[in-house]
């Protein structure tokens, strides 16, 4: 579909509303997200941009209506029904708007690189890096006054959150090393099959909902069904066994529907996704990010990321990895929002690598994604303990990482920062002795972490 064709049914979008408040926010925020009066078509420009002109005015400025308009444009009267909200509208007409930009770019350099292939390519060089920084930026920050008076209030905004200043981990010994999931932030998790990669995954995104945040989980591994299912055990506190096993008593699902129904009550939302397109064909990051830009949530889980690089032909699994590392962190960058991504390990190099130290087991499958990643997390499963160890690869910390229970729907609460090893074996008495004393000064030490509060039954 043309630009025009998107820009005529966000323009409906933007003054169908009965409530002037309702489309002077819609008009400041389409234009707050990267729309310009460029990007329309020339009989649409000019009236977009004048109510633009008229919403940012001052707050009491009048701003029309669609029957207004009809009356002085009667072109108008055939604007076909907008087909999604603001956002959705000023991400397609954005694409379009720069895909057409790089389409006539390349037009230009196919027509002079016989005159001078080496000019020509650095002149499409140039351009296109102009592009990119008009309308995405080009990742370049001034030491100035803006950054000055941006570093004075991060330094209060740590002080006033105990170093805490990204979206909160459930756990308060990362946070206390990390300072939670920043904006932008790419946290990689890398795991066998079954060793409950997913659970951590979900167990995180439960935490943020129980904030009041907005999640949004990415899944091919498990249907909607399957994947709200095991959140809704970890939201009411049952344990998964019993729920999939069918043992729990009347009262216990009654109980579990009242909690349920108070608690999708609340500010927190979450949404599940297959990532299909509108056309149902199967998307990549990109069909991730525009679905992000629609819900606009906190944070992004990708439970079977791996899959998602599997979209296109003709590169090796490596160098589709490698694109994807570098897709997921770009989208959470332009986002601002933390993206975390689980990807499957492989079980010959994790073999191959026993015993050589957490770090060089940890990449033994990523070192092509290593780079893009700010928080990296091996997950090894001590199934015999019914625990999970977390090694940790992250910037500006040596902390090796910590210890929690597995206990589907019941505790994934703090252990200690003991790790277990893959491959080992289960411990002596003497050993479990031991491990129980260091385990009890750590709780002491940094309390449980759980992702509910204390009224909540988990």
């Amino acid at each position: 579909m043309a630009v025009h064709s998107h820009a005529r049914m966000l323009l409906r979008a933007l003054t169908e509303d009965t409530s002037a408040d309702n489309r002077r926010a819609n008009i400041i925020k389409a234009f707050s997200l990267g729309l310009s009066v460029e990007m329309l078509d020339p009989f649409l420009g000019p009236i977009v941009s004048d109510l633009q002109e008229k919403a940012t005015a001052h707050l009491g400025g009048f701003v029309p209506h669609l029957k207004d308009l009809e009356e002085s444009y009667p072109l108008l009267n055939e604007l076909p029904e907008p087909t999604g909200d603001v956002e959705e509208l000023v991400f397609r007409i954005r694409s379009k708007f720069i895909a057409s930009k790089v389409d006539a770019l390349f037009q230009v350099w196919s027509q002079t690189r016989k005159k001078g292939a080496i000019d020509a390519m650095l002149k499409l060089h140039s351009e296109l890096e102009e592009l990119s920084q008009e309308q995405v930026g080009g990742g370049i920050t001034d030491f100035d006054g803006d950054f000055v008076d941006w570093f004075i209030e991060d330094l209060e905004s740590r002080k006033e959150n105990e170093g805490c200043v990204g979206l909160p981990y459930p756990w308060e010994v990362l946070n206390m090393h990390l300072g939670g999931m920043g904006p932008g932030d790419m946290i990689a998790i890398w795991a066998l099959p079954k060793n409950m990669k997913s659970w951590l995954g979900l167990y995180m995104a439960c935490f943020a909902l129980q904030a009041g945040k907005r999640v949004l989980v990415f899944s091919q591994d498990m249907n909607d069904k399957r994947t709200l299912g095991r959140v809704a055990c970890m939201v009411a506190g049952i344990d998964f066994t019993d729920y999939r096993q069918g043992r729990l008593t009347p009262d216990e699902i009654t109980e579990a529907g009242n909690f349920l129904h108070e608690a999708v009550s609340l500010d927190g939302k979450l949404r599940f996704t297959t990532g299909r397109k509108l056309d149902g064909s199967q998307g990549g990051i990109e069909e991730i990010e525009r679905q992000a830009r629609q819900f606009m949530p906190d944070l992004v889980l990708l439970d079977s990321a791996y899959t998602l690089g599997y979209v296109g032909q003709g590169k090796q699994r490596w160098e589709k990895m490698a694109d994807l590392s570098s897709n997921i962190k770009s989208t959470a960058e332009r986002l601002t929002i933390p993206f975390i991504a689980i990807f499957q390990e492989n079980e010959t190099k994790a073999w191959k690598n026993k015993g050589k130290g957490s770090s060089t087991a940890a990449i033994a499958d990523a070192s092509h994604i290593i780079r893009d990643i700010d928080v990296g997390f091996r997950v090894v499963y001590a199934e015999w303990a019914e625990q999970i160890s977390l090694h940790l690869i992250a910037r500006d910390t040596k902390y090796g990482g910590l210890t929690i229970w597995a206990k589907p729907g019941v505790s994934f609460d703090y252990v200690g920062d003991e790790l277990h090893e893959f491959g080992e074996q289960p411990p002596t008495d003497q050993e479990k002795s031991n491990s129980s004393e260091k385990g009890n000064e750590h709780l002491n030490q940094y309390g449980h972490g759980s992702a509910f509060s204390e009224d909540l039954p988990i």
